[in-house]
């Protein structure tokens, strides 16, 4: 399961750090193309947050989700 998120953060041009589970942003271009011109991911992002929460990472989710909002903002 961590391999398939790993694929999807990096497809999206995040880093996860499992240390501390935070998120860094490797490619700004790569982000904002997966999520403010590619609105089809929308979904499959949303599926990545419910998928987190439901196997334990909330926390991740959770720094998902802020990091998307100050991308957005």
């Amino acid at each position: 399961m961590l391999k398939s998120i790993y694929t999807f953060f990096d497809f999206m041009g995040i880093r996860i750090n499992l240390k501390d589970l935070s998120l860094k942003v490797i490619s700004y271009p790569r982000l904002k193309a997966v999520i403010l011109i590619n609105f089809h991911n929308h979904l499959r992002i949303m599926r990545v947050l419910a998928c987190l929460s439901v196997i334990g990472f909330r926390k991740i989710a959770l720094n998902l989700i802020k990091l998307l909002d100050e991308l957005t903002s």
